[in-house]
């Protein structure tokens, strides 16, 4: 058994900890309130959609409350213990799972936009599979090593780079083909052109965004491997990825009734949903 560290330099070394959980808590709190908002909003929406946002809150709810559980045995309970807390563990398993589950939703956006065609949305997918294998064989590299002295040890510097790398490409691509089809499918019609404007102005906003704390991630990681300050950007991004995927749902209504003033297309039926087609010239 290893010997403690001294109280006040470990509490320096897992500070990360601290400053991670508190920063994820407001997002926490914003993702679930867009949660309630989406089921008041869209309850038409198709079972599927409905029950994925569920599942999606019910894993950023368990990364959130292990995270706070990891935070309170290793500072409320002063316990100078190098050793992981299980629930640090499932956090991070949480957290993987949670970024995975919003690239495919993106994923599955731009196979759709790219009329079911396999060739993008398979190289996307590959990357989301990537991102997800890493992060699954970093948190199962934690509970073999047990501590945090071992975060960088040989095994978790491949999946860490994997997983961190695979993410931020993943983003990048996710964004410019999003915007790359949109793009394409102006209709020369000012109104809906203008739409898709704010459409594309919208996506490389939350992109950019996640892709921001996935680059400070990777950099922290690769270029700090005697500290864990990679958890600071770790505990959030997965909040972020969360908020994005649903303020793309609750955001459909106020984009589809601006196109419907502008376009005079009737949105009084199926609570004001009409088609994205909308958006497509027709050959």
């Amino acid at each position: 058994m290893s010997t403690p560290p001294p109280p006040l330099v470990f509490a320096q070394a897992i500070a990360p900890l601290l400053l991670g959980s508190i920063f994820a808590s407001p997002l926490y709190g914003i993702a679930l309130a867009q949660g309630i908002s989406y089921y008041r909003s869209y309850p038409r929406d198709n079972k599927f959609v409905k029950c994925s946002v569920a599942l999606l809150l019910l894993i950023d709810s368990v990364h959130m409350f292990s995270l706070a559980n990891a935070v309170l045995v290793w500072y409320l309970r002063a316990v100078p213990d190098s050793q992981y807390p299980p629930s640090m563990i499932a956090s991070t398993f949480a957290s993987y799972v949670t970024t995975a589950l919003v690239q495919s939703a993106f994923t599955l956006r731009v196979w759709i936009l790219y009329e079911k065609q396999w060739a993008v949305p398979s190289i996307i997918g590959v990357l989301v599979l990537c991102q997800l294998g890493g992060g699954l064989g970093m948190a199962v590299n934690m509970g073999v090593s047990g501590s945090f002295n071992d975060v960088h040890d040989a095994n978790s510097t491949i999946f860490g780079n994997l997983e961190l790398a695979s993410a931020m490409i993943c983003d990048l691509m996710i964004c410019i083909t999003l915007v790359y089809s949109l793009r394409k499918n102006r209709s020369g019609i000012k109104a809906s052109d203008a739409m898709i404007d704010k459409l594309i102005f919208y996506f490389i906003g939350i992109s950019t965004l996640s892709s921001v704390f996935a680059l400070l991630n990777l950099v922290t990681w690769v270029a700090m491997p005697n500290n864990i300050i990679f958890v600071i950007f770790h505990s959030i991004i997965s909040k972020l990825y969360v908020n994005s995927l649903l303020v793309t749902l609750n955001s459909r209504q106020q984009f589809r009734r601006n196109l419907s003033n502008s376009n005079g297309v009737d949105t009084s039926k199926e609570d004001g949903v009409i088609p994205l087609s909308t958006f497509v010239a027709e050959a």
